[in-house]
């Protein structure tokens, strides 16, 4: 037969034994002031124990991130995406017929309308009246606006240019694309070391009647991340040499749950269920917002106008026509294109294609400018062959003894000339990276520091020591 369990007796002897801090000399104090002190430590050191555990597993839930900054520097560094597109992007100097008409327009436009609107019906009448055809053959190719290009001071041609067609600016052109697995690298910086052009955006007096604006739009970009032409970008003025220093930052963000950022896995590609992330990997085979966002912008044109833009519609393999490819589409983008550029489009936009986790951004370190070209430099360039062309210099002109005032060529090449400047300012770039501000293995071992704090050997120590005084206290008291 078994003994019997004395279960009072077997809790007495746990109660001597534990660890547990205040439980041992509840049980073996003989003055009840004493047991009643160890009770209230016991209780007050359990209630702020479970508010600090409760507040440590709160904020681990929270996926709060701590951020690091990094200035890195490196012996060599890529060099960026060039993207330029012609502000105005028919050359109507290419067609007389286009140019006539374009004249016509503007003298019989109803000048009582707000300078806007009288614009919006020039522009209107144009298309309607124009040869899609013709017009298309107008566009701008780079060998028309290419005076001089040099990388790293070693000239560069039209061949080192990957055109891109797009709906919105015409033909753009960007140096240094992945090209052949080649793409340039610079181990300088300053304005001596980076890509310098000069440009030729068409004579002013052969204008189109689509464009509000005179000059070229520039934007940069990484490798890995298409040109988006509807982001903002840094309008060039004619007239001018603009010097754009730059600096590379590296993004590293955690994934869910810590943002909704995507990464580049196979596995975040069938986690994401919106459509445009999962296209976006299917077609580029890894997820840049910038990709994400043209599906969207093209979604949009197939459902506005039924077309797709010019440069983007061989990626995805659409089979529908190019919005030039008629009249009606190019009407239809015309009038709807404004909304490219409206904040609500973008903002939906961007909540279907959230942002990549690792991705590379380029700031504006500074930019300047400056009156171009000189009037000195205007000397050497009149004997160019190409300027000749361009506004028609003959011999009898050169001829002349040079004076800005009789010739004029100076205030041309102002409105049709401007050159540009892109580098490095510096050899470093910035490495901002996030890190959990309390992992899993931190949410540990502050539970267990803070059980071993409040209910372990510490407390008790601190208690043991007072519980000693007040003893003293009592056999004192005694002998008085």
């Amino acid at each position: 037969m078994k003994p019997k369990i004395n279960f009072q007796e077997k809790l007495f002897k746990w109660c001597e034994r534990t660890s547990f801090h205040a439980v041992p000399n509840i049980a073996t104090n003989e003055h009840i002031v004493l047991k009643c002190m160890w009770s209230i430590c016991l209780v007050a050191s359990l209630g702020y124990c479970c508010r600090i555990l409760t507040s440590s597993i709160i904020d681990f839930y929270e996926y709060n991130v701590l951020t690091t900054f990094e200035i890195v520097q490196e012996s060599s560094s890529l060099f960026p995406v060039i993207t330029i597109c012609n502000l105005n992007e028919y050359d109507l100097s290419k067609n007389q017929q286009l140019l006539n008409l374009s004249n016509y327009l503007l003298d019989n436009a109803d000048m009582s309308l707000h300078p806007r609107d009288a614009m919006d019906q020039v522009q209107k009448n144009f298309l309607k009246l124009t040869n899609i055809t013709e017009l298309e053959e107008t566009r701008f190719d780079l060998g028309d606006m290419l005076l001089s290009c040099h990388y790293n001071e070693i000239a560069c041609s039209v061949s080192d240019f990957s055109m891109i067609k797009n709906e919105l600016y015409g033909n753009c052109y960007s140096f240094n694309m992945v090209k052949n697995n080649s793409i340039r690298t610079t181990s300088k910086y300053g304005p001596k070391y980076g890509l310098q052009m000069e440009l030729y955006i068409g004579n002013a007096d052969s204008s189109s009647p689509m464009s509000l604006t005179t000059g070229v739009i520039l934007f940069i970009n990484n490798q890995t991340s298409p040109v988006r032409i509807t982001d903002p970008g840094i309008e060039l003025s004619p007239g001018t040499q603009t010097n754009i220093a730059v600096n590379r930052m590296f993004i590293y963000k955690l994934p869910q749950p810590y943002s909704d950022c995507v990464e580049n896995t196979a596995q975040s590609s069938l986690d994401h269920k919106d459509n445009l992330v999962q296209m976006t990997f299917e077609m580029n085979h890894n997820y840049t917002q910038s990709f994400c966002l043209e599906l969207c912008y093209e979604s949009y044109l197939l459902n506005e106008c039924n077309c797709s833009d010019g440069d983007i519609t061989d990626l995805i393999g659409n089979y529908s026509d190019p919005c030039h490819a008629d009249k009606q589409s190019l009407l239809c983008f015309y009038d709807m294109k404004s909304k490219f550029f409206d904040w609500n489009f973008n903002e939906n936009c961007k909540m279907s294609c959230p942002i990549e986790c690792e991705r590379v951004t380029f700031k504006i370190a500074s930019l300047s400018t400056a009156v171009f070209p000189s009037l000195f430099y205007e000397k050497i360039l009149l004997n160019n062959s190409f300027i000749k062309q361009k506004f028609k210099i003959d011999s009898k002109s050169l001829g002349q003894e040079y004076d800005d005032e009789s010739t004029g060529y100076y205030e041309d090449f102002r409105k049709s000339l401007l050159s540009v400047n892109i580098y490095y300012d510096t050899d470093t770039y910035e490495k901002v990276t996030e890190t959990p501000e309390t992992s899993f293995g931190t949410l540990l071992a502050n539970l267990g520091g803070q059980f071993g704090l409040f209910l372990g050997k510490y407390i008790s120590a601190q208690l043991f020591r007072t519980n000693r005084i007040v003893r003293l206290c009592q056999i004192l008291f005694y002998f008085n």
